[in-house]
């Protein structure tokens, strides 16, 4: 426990609010807006067909503490499939992109404190596979959202000495339980994972 205390990160990638409509029409929309650990979130999605939807989703986070501001912002398309009575297959995949800056100190150091600081862009494709179970005033739903991010360029420095990076590549696996319930046009989300 005292490790979450004493130690400290700069975080370079926070993962966005899974994105998973399940519509049952053509002609649906939905505003969605989030706060919370990551960051302050806008996600749209609209259905093109009884089957397939776009969307178009954006992210902000600043951490005052480290100095941080991360800008987030992805696109893409999804395909829904009905199967028995109120379950959903939903699979989306889209490409995004983003901007990092962060400056921190080490929390609770005394002495010989190290400084860090990060800044790049990266780009990030991924690909969902969502079910869910909907009713009429509520849905739940299971995703893993797997992401491909990569830093085509960063910058890191560690107090004094510098680095220069081309290019840095991680895969993701990001898997989500969420639920949202209420009203037809207003629902309270949540989502751990």
């Amino acid at each position: 426990i005292a490790s979450l205390f004493i130690s400290s990160c700069a975080p370079t990638y926070v993962p966005n609010s899974v994105s998973a409509p399940f519509f049952n029409k053509k002609r649906q929309t939905l505003i969605s807006g989030y706060c919370g650990g990551s960051g302050a979130e806008i996600q749209t999605a609209h259905s093109i067909s009884d089957r397939f939807y776009m969307l178009a989703n954006a992210n902000y986070r600043g951490i005052l503490i480290y100095n941080e501001q991360i800008y987030f912002g992805e696109i893409g398309w999804g395909y829904l499939k009905k199967f028995y009575e109120n379950s959903i297959f939903d699979i989306s995949g889209g490409i995004g992109g983003g901007n990092v800056n962060s400056k921190y100190v080490e929390f609770l150091c005394v002495f010989d404190c190290n400084k860090y600081y990060f800044e790049g862009n990266y780009l990030k494709l991924f690909f969902q596979p969502s079910i869910g179970y909907v009713l009429k005033d509520s849905e739940l739903g299971f995703c893993i959202r797997n992401s491909f991010v990569t830093f085509p360029k960063y910058y890191y420095k560690i107090n004094s000495s510098k680095s220069f990076q081309d290019s840095d590549k991680v895969i993701f696996s990001e898997p989500a339980l969420f639920c949202r319930f209420g009203g037809e046009r207003l629902k309270i989300f949540g989502q751990g994972g």
